[in-house]
């Protein structure tokens, strides 16, 4: 993916691939062009995709690889080296052969919002709306505690 100064214009919302699998990601690619409207975005290169995460460019990113161990690098990279509130805007969708899709463990482990195995690419929207599910579920506590304490602080100033 290299960065063209048109894509810094883009007015929808950005899907990046980071695909080192022998098969297509189009199946994913299509659900998001078609149900969400978002652009869709290559790249083989580990460093664009830290330039477009690091210039809060996208809303999806999409990680295809072999093992997770080979995409331990960019998960120590979205750990640790960029805020919690732009990791928190981002959607981490792994794909993986040697993952279980939907696997609760590995998906909070990996802080993904979604692990699937390629053998599911073809499900995938009913595997990507299950899992968006679970995360509103989990979450949901959360951001209302949240929100009410952000809103009495707020009241406070007021």
């Amino acid at each position: 993916m290299v960065v063209e100064t048109s894509d810094l214009f883009l007015q929808k919302p950005i899907v990046a691939f980071f695909w080192k699998l022998p098969i297509s990601f189009q199946p994913i690619a299509e659900w998001f062009e078609k149900h969400k409207g978002y652009t869709i975005r290559e790249t083989k290169n580990q460093e664009d995709l830290v330039f477009w995460i690091k210039n809060k460019l996208l809303k999806v990113v999409v990680i295809g690889v072999n093992s997770l161990e080979e995409a331990k690098e960019l998960k120590q990279f979205l750990d640790f080296k960029i805020s919690i509130e732009l990791r928190r805007e981002l959607e981490l969708i792994y794909v993986c052969p040697e993952a279980e899709t939907l696997d609760p463990k590995k998906t909070f482990l990996w802080s993904a919002n979604l692990i699937l195995n390629p053998q599911h690419l073809k499900e995938f929207e009913t595997v990507y709306n299950k899992s968006l599910s679970y995360w509103e579920e989990v979450y949901n506590y959360f951001k209302r505690i949240q929100n009410y304490l952000f809103e009495k602080n707020l009241e406070r100033w007021l």
